[in-house]
């Protein structure tokens, strides 16, 4: 039987758009991220976040995956006050 690689291939393209993201983020200075992730986060905790939104907000589900995962980025770890700017600022 064949195997199922789908969620492998989910998870996979997953890291890579986080990572730059993340690659954006280090860029610009601390007051200007957006994006700020706990030191322990795991991409399968990311993948479940971003599975999560997409359930609820089944209207973002047309956008480019890249548009999705950075808005589940954003939503889920954004910046504390004052640690950087909220996402649409």
């Amino acid at each position: 039987a064949p195997q199922n690689d789908s969620p492998a291939l989910c998870l996979g393209y997953l890291v890579g758009a986080v990572d730059q993201l993340m690659a954006g983020q280090a860029r610009r200075p601390a007051t200007r991220r957006t994006i700020c992730p706990p030191a322990n986060l795991s991409a399968e905790a990311v993948q479940t976040a971003l599975l999560l939104r997409l359930g609820r907000d089944r209207a973002n589900r047309p956008q480019a995956a890249a548009d999705a995962i950075r808005q589940a980025v954003e939503a889920e770890y954004a910046c504390p006050l004052g640690a950087g700017v909220r996402p649409g600022r």
